[in-house]
């Protein structure tokens, strides 16, 4: 990276950080610091520790197919990066570009874009599983409305969703790569990917809405006579009909970045590796 790109970056780094020291107020983030300051010499060696398996994931995705950039230089590309992402917390946008960036003297172009894409993928299933494993104490430790367990179970179902694109592209390399060597093009692969997700998604639909609606029916009527209340239910159709198309966008936003990895799938190295 040339001096000049790095004083460009420097510099709206420190704008950046002027700017939100201006908006907090620098006396009130004092105050804030002095009282927090055993919570944060807590957190630092616990999120140093984090960052350092950040750098090790990287550093060993990008060792296939050369040297391996050095595990100090990895580590501090992680942070920088890291800490751009949460300088924009509505976009995490920048941090990828700039460990392009940072990288490249060291693994070459395009070795440094599959290992930041690579990477960005792995990290985004990892969230996933993070937030699978954490449904199970959820499901037990949180009160049983249906409001909550509803949540629950829809994010269940979406990081299932999620794991199914991501394995599937994975097993799938070699058919890809066979479908991209006759002719499909990248964007015919992502609508792919897309048509995948939301058949996936409809399956449900097709069947869940209407067993749910008439097992929710049976359990009511079996509570009301039991209580002696009025069996007739409120059925809000539109909230149900709205689950539809709600459920097909998400499904669909969740395949962007399973599609974007199977677009970007190269039919020689794939088949030559079989």
């Amino acid at each position: 990276m040339s001096r000049t790109l790095r004083l460009i970056f420097f510099l709206v780094g420190a704008t950046l950080v002027t700017l939100m020291v201006w908006h907090a107020g620098p006396a009130q983030l004092w105050t804030v610091f002095r009282s927090s300051l055993w919570v944060i010499a807590a957190l630092i060696p616990l999120w140093a520790a984090v960052y350092v398996l950040n750098a090790v994931a990287w550093r060993l995705l990008a060792s296939a197919g050369g040297e391996p950039i050095p595990l100090p230089r990895a580590f501090l590309i992680t942070l920088v990066t890291f800490a751009v992402n949460y300088s924009t917390p509505l976009a995490s946008f920048g941090g990828e570009p700039l460990k392009v960036v940072a990288a490249t003297k060291f693994l070459g172009k395009r070795r440094a874009v599959g290992s930041v894409v690579a990477f960005r993928l792995l990290h985004a299933l990892a969230h996933v599983l993070a937030w699978l494993l954490a449904l199970i104490p959820a499901a037990i430790l949180l009160p049983h409305t249906p409001l909550i367990l509803g949540a629950v179970l829809a994010l269940l179902g979406l990081g299932t969703l999620a794991h199914v694109l991501l394995s599937g592209v994975q097993r799938r390399r070699r058919d890809l790569a066979v479908l991209k060597a006759l002719g499909l093009r990248r964007s015919q692969l992502l609508r792919l990917v897309a048509w995948q997700a939301s058949a996936l998604a409809a399956a449900p639909l097709l069947a869940g809405l209407p067993l749910g609606l008439l097992v929710g029916r049976w359990a009511w009527l079996v509570f009301a006579n039991s209580a002696g209340v009025g069996s007739a239910a409120d059925v809000p159709a539109v909230l149900v009909l709205l689950t539809i198309p709600v459920t097909l966008i998400l499904a669909n936003l969740i395949a962007a970045g399973p599609g974007w990895s199977a677009a970007r799938v190269r039919p020689a190295r794939v088949l030559r590796a079989e």
